[in-house]
Parts: structure tokens; sequence; C-alpha cells
């Protein structure tokens, strides 16, 4: 069995920097990798080398959190496509959290995924954070 050093793996635009903190602070059981509380492991690499061993290699699960300035961004564009690529060989092993705003076609189209993914809404998180943190940590203990 493969040993990760993170549980699970958030990515998100700095637009949900606060969602993915708060995500993080409820997973406190679970090693957790967010990208501002892991400097030291970022600043002396390429960010791109970094992130790939990040979220292919290193962590079991990951979290994505999508909104239009997630879509927009290249690096953010690529960590999706690097979990999406994990999942390949490990399938289920992330979720997707999306804006209301964000179109889950369009996120399916892009992404290449298909309706074997696990999806829900921002809305559902922000109105039922501690639900939504019960299934987030029982799927992550599945795996």
């Amino acid at each position: 069995m493969h040993e990760f050093k993170f549980d699970i793996a958030i990515s998100y635009a700095r637009k949900d920097e606060n969602l993915a903190k708060k995500i993080a602070q409820s997973l406190q059981n679970f090693n957790v990798f967010l990208d501002i509380n892991q400097y030291e492991l970022l600043v002396c690499k390429f960010l791109h080398e970094i992130l790939f061993d990040v979220f292919y290699n290193l962590s079991n699960f990951a979290l994505m959190l999508i909104s239009n300035q997630y879509l927009e961004h290249n690096h953010t564009l690529w960590e999706a496509k690097t979990i999406i690529a994990k999942s390949t060989s490990n399938p289920g092993h992330f979720f997707i959290v999306l804006d209301k705003d964000v179109n889950q076609e369009q996120v399916k189209k892009l992404l290449c995924i298909n309706d074997n993914y696990l999806f829900c809404s921002r809305e559902f998180v922000e109105n039922d954070f501690d639900s939504f943190i019960s299934i987030l940590q029982k799927r992550i203990r599945e795996l």
C-alpha cells in the first residue's frame, strides 16, 4: 500500500482562499496540503514541478474548489488536469465543489470527465458546512 504525505490536497483560486482555509482547519485530523501553509515546500522549486508531485504523487485525495476565476488561470487548470490524470489509475480520489455561476457540463467537457465524479455545489458547502466536512472525511477514510 502506498503511503502518502498528504491525506488531501486542496486546489483553489485565490478568490476561494478563505473557504479553502476553513475546510483545511476543519480537517485537522488529516494531513492537508494547502499551498499557503506549505510555503517552505514551494519556495525553492519550480511551482509546476512541486504541484504535480503534490497532486499526483504525495496526496491520496484532492478537493477542487472550482469558480470562474479557477477556470481562467493556467496554474489552477494545470492542477485540475493533474488531479484528473491521477484519477485514471485511482478513480474516486477527488471531489469537486462548483460555484453557482459555473456550468457543470462545461467543467466536465473542459476537464474531460464524465458523470462518475463527485460534484457538489458551493451553496451546499456554505449552507451545510458540517455535513460537507463529514462527507469529505468519510470519503478520505474510505480510500
